[in-house]
């Protein structure tokens, strides 16, 4: 969700412009289209080539597999919409997809490459993909500093991991190098982030590429309040309705006494892991809440959830809303 909800909000903002747009969401479980009763907006779904019954990570491990069906699916949908009473101008993409921007270039469309996140981070699988920065052979026997344009040093502590040693973590590494590799194709370059956050990096973008930085991309109650109804990252059939009993729990805490912890939707821990983490929540004495899928829950410690929960020092919540438990 970490890239499909700035992909939601940005097109909550085009739609109050009068921009009438499609959520293209590449799944294994086809939906009908769906339109927004707030705003002009359709949730299209298209096959990435794997079956219901599949892991989330399998795309990851097969990513030869899901860039070909999805590929396919998108030529074959900009096909039918080139036909439309409407058909599309443009195309606004991930940069973790780079494929779209080809596919799109084919059917001549103006394509705009979005960054979910800052810059900070991707910058620096932009230098891998440049040759310009060489990841370490071994991270134990070459420890480094990494010096970037408008960065200040890195040791390994800041790098991600799959930055520090060459060949760990490939599958990932190839995903946010390849960003980069036709990203020079795009006609404009939008980041989720703002000046104020990274203003040197965003200074250095500047004078690379034409970029516009949008940031930051959250629900309008949360921004500006220029959008009345946007209150959450939600769009018609696909809400979630917040759940009570984290806030509750969360409300009977005295403010910044509450650590959150939280690995995304894609994270699956080792049984050992998640008994490592639970252990070191535990050993910080902190109040802790934890968001903890169903497909994960059996591998926490036994015991681990009804004590905290009977000395009300830790809540292990399935799904947590984020937003409202942050700002």
């Amino acid at each position: 969700m970490g890239h499909i909800n700035p992909m939601i909000q940005l097109a909550k903002r085009l739609s109050r412009k009068g921009l009438t747009s499609s959520l293209i969401i590449a799944s294994n479980n086809h939906r009908e289209p769906y339109t927004s009763d707030d705003y002009s907006i359709t949730v299209q779904t298209i096959h990435d080539g794997f079956l219901p019954h599949e892991h989330p990570l399998t795309k990851i491990k097969e990513p030869k597999r899901f860039y070909d069906s999805t590929t396919r699916s998108l030529t074959d949908f900009l096909s039918r919409e080139k036909l439309s009473a409407n058909p599309p101008k443009a195309l606004i993409y991930d940069p973790f997809l780079p494929f779209a921007l080809d596919v799109a270039k084919e059917f001549g469309l103006y394509v705009v490459a979005y960054f979910t996140q800052p810059w900070l981070a991707s910058l620096i699988y932009y230098h891998i993909n440049e040759g310009t920065y060489d990841v370490p052979v071994d991270k134990h026997e070459n420890p480094i500093l990494a010096s970037f344009p408008a960065f200040p040093l890195l040791s390994q502590n800041d790098m991600p991991s799959f930055a520090c040693e060459k060949g760990s973590y490939p599958l990932i590494y190839d995903i946010v190098v390849n960003q980069f590799s036709n990203l020079r194709r795009a006609d404009c370059i939008i980041c989720n982030t703002f000046d104020q956050l990274e203003p040197k990096v965003v200074k250095w973008m500047d004078d690379q590429w034409p970029v516009k930085n949008i940031g930051p991309v959250v629900p309008s109650k949360f921004l500006d309040n220029r959008l009345p109804e946007d209150k959450d990252y939600d769009l018609g059939e696909f809400k979630t309705e917040p759940d009570e009993s984290v806030l509750g729990w969360l409300a009977n805490k005295p403010a910044k006494s509450v650590v959150y912890v939280a690995f995304g939707t894609l994270v699956a821990l080792s049984e050992e892991q998640m008994k490592e983490t639970a252990m070191a929540i535990k050993q910080t004495g902190y109040n802790f809440l934890w968001s903890v899928r169903d497909s994960e829950r059996s591998k926490l410690p036994s015991g681990f959830v009804e004590e905290a929960l009977e000395k009300d020092c830790g809540l292990v919540a399935k799904w947590v809303p984020q937003l409202e438990i942050l700002l």
